[in-house]
């Protein structure tokens, strides 16, 4: 089966997932696939151009079975002389703490746990590569499952080759153009005896029903050959995606209106002027940017196609997880809600009173009645040339967000503003109050933090 072994190196050397220098690490169950992969791995590190290092997670789901799996992987890493990370895990116990199925903490929990020995090494990020042993077939199920869940085209292109992950690290599937029954081939020509997990031929779980019910289904009524159409499909689906995305990224660097930690705005008309496909890109390229990289379906892209053609300069739209997109007046934004109170250290230029001129208008020890506040109805500040503006017409007139208004903060004695904060950018002050050459006392008014 030398021909698996080029598999992988040709995907490896196609999509540049292993360069000179890098750190490998494998994640290591015991099953076929990634004891396939880690025994070629482990034989091309000794030519030198990368070092190599497994992780092995025991989920505790299947008691006896899973102590013999980390026992064999130990072994094996032991005799090959690959330093072996175990982690063991109640992932049961995980899923219902997070409120998942098990099967999804146990995904969770291997990746988290991959993040931890990168972190472990003491090798930068950069040169780490996490290597996981997802194969075609692997590929064939989750281009099927995302299209019985509705997914887009983007979904249709199943896993990538090579991704980040929360945290940054390179995430690398070299066996993605390898099927499963050539991987069992090449343990059995190489005596590896790889552990089987008999849940696998279990149909509680989706995928598992996908793999022994639905492709068995498909190949015997409609097409033999549906796993390789599958995967010609999937191919197809992420080269239009790899070129939308790249689009997106060029329309977003020419079209960002601004950009803060959990808010992006872009610019509207440019924004309903594109094509609906890259539209969408786009906006998933915002929403990710601003913290929201997942769960976003085709109800959700209406509803933002129908926010960015209403007629309200303030229409807004609610999105998974605290995130929203809005209007602002011509301009888009996309935000977090939780983000938007993560104040910072923030210094603003000190706004100078005369202490006698504001003292005819609030009386005398004003200084000890002025306190910041959440603004409130009446609100106003003064403004050049002696008038009065109301915080809430100030806020239209500097099209601060509707959706933000109500967060906007006061220093103010009584009704009166002195100072009116919006957010870390932008700060108005008072107009009046300015010390002349008859001033005696001042008083600073000075913003330094902002909520």
């Amino acid at each position: 089966m030398d021909r698996v072994r080029k598999e992988i190196l040709r995907t490896i050397e196609e999509y540049d997932l292993i360069e000179k220098g890098h750190h490998v690490i494998l994640g290591l169950s015991g099953g076929p696939d990634s004891v396939c992969l880690f025994d070629i791995l482990e034989r091309e590190r000794t030519k030198g151009e990368f070092t190599l290092s497994a992780v092995h997670v025991n989920h505790m789901l299947r008691p006896g079975d899973a102590e013999k799996d980390q026992a064999y992987v130990e072994n094996l890493c032991k005799a090959r002389g690959v330093k072996l990370t175990s982690f063991v895990v109640d992932c049961h116990r995980e899923a219902e703490k997070r409120g998942m199925t098990d099967e999804e903490a146990g995904r969770v929990v291997r990746y988290e746990s991959y993040a931890k020995a990168a972190v472990k090494s003491g090798i930068p990020r950069e040169r780490i590569r996490i290597a996981v042993a997802q194969n075609a077939d692997d590929q064939v199920e989750t281009v099927l499952f995302r299209l019985m869940r509705g997914s887009g085209t983007d979904g249709l292109s199943g896993m990538s080759f090579f991704r980040l992950d929360e945290w940054g690290n390179g995430i690398i599937r070299p066996l993605l153009r390898v099927r499963k029954k050539d991987i069992v081939e090449y343990c059995r020509e190489k005596g590896l005896e790889p552990c089987i997990d008999r849940t696998n031929s279990e149909t509680e779980y989706t995928r598992n029903r996908i793999r022994h019910m639905l492709i068995p289904f498909m190949e015997e009524n409609f097409n033999e050959n549906v796993a390789e159409a599958v995967l010609r499909l999937s191919e197809a689906a992420s080269g239009d995606r790899d070129y939308f995305r790249a689009e997106a990224a060029k329309f977003m660097e020419e079209h960002t209106v601004s950009e803060s930690c959990g808010r992006v705005v872009i610019d509207g008309k440019a924004l309903r002027d594109i094509h609906p496909a890259l539209r969408r890109r786009v906006m998933a390229a915002a929403c990710a940017r601003a913290g929201l990289k997942q769960d976003l379906n085709f109800i959700h892209y209406r509803a933002l196609d129908g926010i960015l053609e209403s007629d309200s300069p303030s229409a807004r739209a609610d999105l998974p997880h605290g995130f929203y997109m809005c209007r602002i007046y011509g301009d888009v934004m996309f935000a977090s809600e939780t983000a938007e109170g993560n104040g910072k250290e923030t210094r603003f230029s000190p706004c100078a009173c005369d202490y006698e001129k504001a003292a005819e208008v609030f009386g005398d020890g004003w200084e000890t009645r002025v306190v910041t506040r959440e603004r409130r109805p009446g609100d106003f500040i003064r403004i050049k040339g002696g008038g009065r503006k109301k915080v809430q017409d100030l806020l239209v007139d500097m099209k601060v967000p509707k959706a933000f208004r109500d967060r906007v903060r006061v220093t103010a004695c009584g009704s009166e503003a002195l100072a009116v904060v919006t957010d870390d950018k932008t700060v108005r002050y008072t107009a009046m109050y300015k010390p002349d050459e008859s001033t005696k006392k001042v008083i600073y008014v000075e913003i330094n933090t902002v909520i």
